[in-house]
């Protein structure tokens, strides 16, 4: 897997990645789905048609750690009325109107006790908020703020009809094996309903990664797919594979890949892994306004589950705009308009090259004492440019390959890896690997095997 030739069919790759995305995401979207569902189980049966996933199931009240997995839900019928008997909100036609987990409810309620149980998203008056009780058996609905400003009668009239049964936690999995029994893991969660961002375009996308590294033969590293409910699932996958984890040397955890906002990539609590690095490197080379934040337990998804002490793994976050930080986020306004194709792509092509670093990173070993004489290796100061495939126009500015030659000559010692070195310099990482690789063709340095 060279950095050249994934770089060199990455256009063909991702014309035809564009459409698989889009057509599971649209797929998807319709499905009502939340922890332990009937509609999680078929989300899972979709994407099972696109890349061949196996699916984990741990029963209901099991416990793990200090958690519980919770019995399946399914809403059945919910309305809102007034008591002249106007349905002010259905959830046939909104089905955010009840809030996942919410018990079943049938009575006539004082207007600012039934405001206790409503939530209202005053920024977005017209969007439907997002709003699970998954962990309290309670009730409650999302409405638009611009009704709730309109209810001016003293009752209202709440129906919400669900169901709790024993069920299943899922968890669909694909894994590649390499020639490493090291493991990369890729987790992104799929229990939200009806969300495109947050996150149908975290799943569209690592379902297209692992269809695309499938089709490679030669991977160094093992790659391993979580497709999760969120929190709940990363903590069960955990609980069931605390040994099979001593293989992890790190992953990253998928969300919110779709909107038009710059990739972000949030740092694991280490944050100095060789995830981070390799991340890292990728951004340094797109050369555009994406962006590094600190890990912070505070807010996130399931990296939370993975970095957090008894684990410890380095799991790293790819997102764009991070979840709380757009507008539509956790509401019926996070749909397929809000993301659109380009940005999934985008959002594919940064982990591809993130992982092309990752298997093209090794370590090589000088066989000359002194400077060199390059000229007498067919080596020369003065090269091309574009022959490292350095992605971003102002590197043409920026970086000069007679200097890049010398440096490789004193940093190359067999100690130092390729993003060592390119971290030291401030050089691309696919200069530096290709400036390698010619002189280990040149016979100057030789690669260590990868362990």
């Amino acid at each position: 897997m060279k950095t050249d030739n994934i770089m060199g069919e990455q256009f063909n790759i991702m014309e035809d990645s564009g459409r698989n995305m889009w057509e599971l995401a649209e797929t998807l979207m319709p499905i009502y789905r939340t922890l332990v569902s009937p509609g999680f189980e078929e989300s899972l049966r979709c994407i099972n048609e696109y890349l061949s996933i196996n699916v984990k199931k741990y029963s209901s009240g099991k416990k793990i750690f200090d958690w519980t997995i919770p019995p399946s839900w399914i809403p059945i019928a919910g309305y809102l009325k007034d008591l002249k008997g106007n349905r002010l909100i259905d959830f046939k036609d909104e089905p955010f109107f009840i809030a996942p987990y919410s018990i079943s409810v049938n009575g006539i309620f004082r207007r600012k006790e039934l405001f206790k149980h409503t939530a209202t998203l005053p920024h977005l008056p017209d969007a439907v908020p997002l709003c699970p009780v998954y962990y309290d058996r309670n009730w409650r609905i999302g409405i638009p703020h611009s009704l709730k400003e309109k209810m001016n009668d003293e009752e209202y009239r709440v129906n919400i009809n669900t169901k709790f049964e024993p069920g299943s936690l899922c968890i669909g999995e694909c894994y590649l094996e390499g020639k490493s029994e090291k493991e990369i893991l890729i987790t992104t969660y799929l229990c939200h309903p009806h969300e495109a961002n947050d996150n149908i375009s975290g799943v569209v996308v690592a379902t297209e990664l692992f269809k695309i590294l499938k089709k490679i033969t030669n991977l160094f590293y093992s790659y391993r797919l979580i497709i999760i409910p969120e929190t709940i699932g990363s903590i069960t996958y955990l609980y069931h594979h605390r040994k099979e984890m001593k293989n992890v040397i790190g992953g990253y955890a998928i969300t919110c890949v779709g909107d038009d906002g710059h990739i972000t990539f949030k740092k694991s609590w280490k944050g100095d892994s060789l995830m981070d690095r390799v991340a890292i490197a990728t951004l340094n080379e797109r050369n555009d306004q994406s962006k590094v934040i600190e890990y912070n337990p505070i807010s996130g998804s399931d990296e939370r589950q993975f970095n957090a002490p008894g684990f410890r793994v380095s799991m790293p976050t790819i997102m764009r705009t991070p979840p709380a930080c757009f507008r539509e986020y956790h509401s019926s306004f996070d749909d397929l308009q809000f993301i659109n194709e380009d940005n999934l792509v985008d959002s594919l092509q940064f982990i591809l090259h993130t992982i092309d670093i990752l298997e093209n990173n090794c370590t090589y070993i000088n066989n000359y004492k002194t400077e060199p004489f390059l000229s007498g290796y067919g080596i020369f100061q003065k090269v091309r440019w574009g022959e490292y495939g350095v992605f971003h126009k102002e590197a043409k500015i920026k970086f000069d390959v007679g200097s890049l030659n010398q440096i490789i000559i004193h940093e190359t010692d067999g100690k130092q890896d390729v993003l060592s070195i390119a971290e030291k310099s401030n050089y691309p990482f696919s200069m530096v690997e290709a400036c390698s690789r010619k002189f280990e063709k040149a016979g100057l340095v030789a690669r260590l095997e990868k362990v």
